[in-house]
């Protein structure tokens, strides 16, 4: 059910800092479904290359959202929005993680 790593943050089911496990969305961009370049006919790098511009591209919303979250003057709405950001940045700077989005 989940990828083991040594790293909790890159794992599919992750364990946040209050305990409870989430689904860790963030996880699956370090990965290229392998047959998509075979399927369309697509040289490996040209996969790759498209693959880190939509990994990143969805990175970026992900930042919008925060962004626009972190207006609202809700607080208790405010505090997920929180939990997000804080969510981004532990994953986002994870070197591991950086490596395999370019990597994979």
């Amino acid at each position: 059910m989940t990828r083991h790593y040594r790293d909790n943050d890159l794992d599919f089911i992750s364990k946040d800092c209050d305990g409870y496990y989430f689904v860790n969305y963030l996880a699956i961009l370090q990965y290229i479904p392998p047959m998509i370049g075979k399927t369309l006919r697509i040289p490996d790098d040209k996969v790759k290359e498209n693959a880190i511009k939509q990994k990143i591209k969805m990175i970026k919303k992900y930042q919008k959202i925060v962004v626009d979250g972190l207006k609202i003057s809700n607080e208790k709405v405010k505090s997920k929005y929180n939990w997000l950001n804080n969510y981004l940045g532990r994953v986002l700077l994870n070197k591991k993680f950086q490596e395999n989005i370019i990597k994979n």
